[in-house]
């Protein structure tokens, strides 16, 4: 796991790594190193390689000046903006500066932006840092706006200038990245709406900054701890023992929910999976699935699972691992009051999504009574509606809201949606990086469920939440670049997770 620090936390790190004994002027220099390392790879070249770099007056400006001292002696040819005074400058950047200076390096004010970007090949943002608080003005703000209507590629230094490092706000404006380099740790703003549509691909570069004491329960999930999560398969492994998995759910012209929730909990691993439906889907989710079992349940006129058919699947549950309850189920009334008669009869884990979550619209504290472990998967509108909030408000403050309905439900929460983020009752806190636009399809959101069901089997409901989405994203990023990131399908999904699955425990 990375730690995800606020600036607070991110400063004491900081403070703590120079009184142990490293100076601050080597932090900086491994930072202009590590971020000419990344304008050269964004431009692929070194030798001849243009680049402006414009510099605030802190030591994100330090760091920006050390970028263009490394640029140039790899052969390119980098010219610095100031944003302030020299006189501003904190002692180290001001003598790398006047070591520029003597190399012939152009050196120009805030004035000169817009020439020295006609014919440049890179930009490096190192205006402003996780210390800046509201939002941009006067010439940073005109700053940014030029770097935004250019059409030059930009690498941003610790954070797009502008983003606000621990609530991600932007308040005017801020550099659109396409790399940011962000030093030591995530910082909490990259990863909430709207700094992170901003950030571009993002770089942790530790730099030797000491996290070991960091107070932090927040961090981002990676590929290894994945990894460390599956378990190893044996030669004696057989399907009762690699994880059993009831899907509940479906409805009249929504039996596709079904299907692809049962297809996810196949395709990450479990060994064997029932579908309960209502009884006039169960032939055909049959089909579609060969390799599930299927059951029909007591349904409704409409074709939706009855309040009646809790013990049906009460008695289905004894026989599995886990259970998933809610895609594709609809709303009727019949249905909800099954929901939510079942709940606190259930004992074995439970990923509740779709309109499994609906059901509780208006009674939120009723899922603090379920009786197992709940790890639910809410995108914001449904999310919203157990919260009695907009979407918009969800969107706009992702990780309050989602921290909010595990306070008060007592269950885990996946909020999907970018970035996802997975927050347990006693307030543990995983980002996803991974995924993107490229699942903005319809179904994807089954397959997860179905997937953090299979996960679930061997391992615990918060950590088959945040492990399913990153496996998720994964996928998704590989379609991307295989297919590119429109008319990728759910099926798609399905037919690539053996693939990501593999890779993943290889890391």
């Amino acid at each position: 796991m990375k730690k995800v620090l606020g600036p607070e936390l991110m400063s004491e790190a900081d403070a703590r790594t120079i009184a142990s004994g490293t100076p601050v002027e080597v932090l900086m220099h491994r930072a202009g190193w590590a971020v000419a390392r990344e304008a050269v790879r964004l431009a692929q070249r070194a030798y001849g390689l243009r680049a402006v770099v414009v510099c605030g007056k802190g030591t994100n400006g330090g760091d920006g000046l050390l970028a263009a001292a490394r640029l140039l002696g790899q052969g390119a040819r980098p010219t610095v903006v100031l944003m302030n005074d020299e006189e501003a400058l904190v002692p180290v950047a001001a003598g790398v500066l006047s070591s520029l200076r003597r190399k012939g390096v152009p050196v120009t004010g805030a004035s000169g932006l817009v020439r020295a970007m006609n014919s440049t090949d890179v930009v490096i943002d190192a205006m402003l840092g996780t210390g800046s608080k509201g939002g941009l003005s006067g010439a940073y703000l005109d700053a940014a706006q030029q770097i935004n209507l250019s059409d030059v590629p930009v690498v941003s230094v610790d954070l797009p200038s502008g983003v606000d490092a621990e609530a991600g706000n932007v308040a005017t404006e801020a550099v659109i990245a396409d790399v940011t380099v962000t030093l030591g740790a995530y910082k909490t703003g990259l990863l909430l709406h709207p700094g992170n549509g901003y950030t571009g691909r993002i770089v942790v570069e530790p730099i030797g900054i000491d996290m070991s004491q960091a107070a932090s329960k927040v961090s981002v999930s990676e590929s290894a701890d994945v990894a460390a999560l599956l378990k190893r398969r044996t030669v004696e492994s057989h399907k009762r023992s690699t994880g059993k998995v009831l899907i509940v759910a479906g409805s009249s012209g929504m039996s596709g929910a079904a299907t692809l929730a049962a297809q996810g909990a196949l395709r990450a691993g479990a060994g064997l999976v029932r579908m309960a439906v209502p009884m006039s889907l169960a032939a055909e989710v049959d089909l579609r699935v060969a390799e599930a079992l299927s059951v029909g349940l007591t349904e409704t006129g409409s074709g939706s699972i009855e309040a009646a058919a809790v013990s049906e699947v009460l008695s289905l549950a004894d026989s599995v691992d886990v259970v998933v309850l809610g895609p594709g189920l609809s709303r009727d009334p019949q249905t909800v009051e099954f929901v939510v008669k079942l709940l606190p009869e259930l004992t074995k884990p439970l990923i509740l999504d779709a309109d499994g979550i609906n059901a509780f619209e208006g009674k939120l504290e009723s899922l603090a009574r379920c009786g197992g472990p709940v790890l639910i998967t809410p995108h914001a509108g449904e999310l919203a509606r157990l919260l009695g909030t907009s979407a918009e408000e969800v969107s706009r403050s992702r990780l309050h809201s989602a921290s909010l309905a595990a306070k008060r439900t007592s269950c885990n929460v996946l909020l999907k949606g970018h970035n996802s983020v997975i927050v347990s009752p006693d307030e543990n806190v995983v980002f996803n990086a991974t995924g993107g636009p490229v699942l903005a399809s319809a179904g994807t959101g089954d397959v997860l469920a179905g997937m953090a069901g299979a996960l679930a089997c061997e391992m615990d409901v918060f950590e088959a939440g945040w492990a399913a989405a990153h496996l998720h994203g994964t996928a998704g990023d590989l379609l991307a670049e295989h297919l590119g990131e429109r008319g990728v399908m759910a099926t798609d999904l399905l037919a690539i997770l053996p693939v990501v699955l593999d890779e993943v425990m290889g890391a």
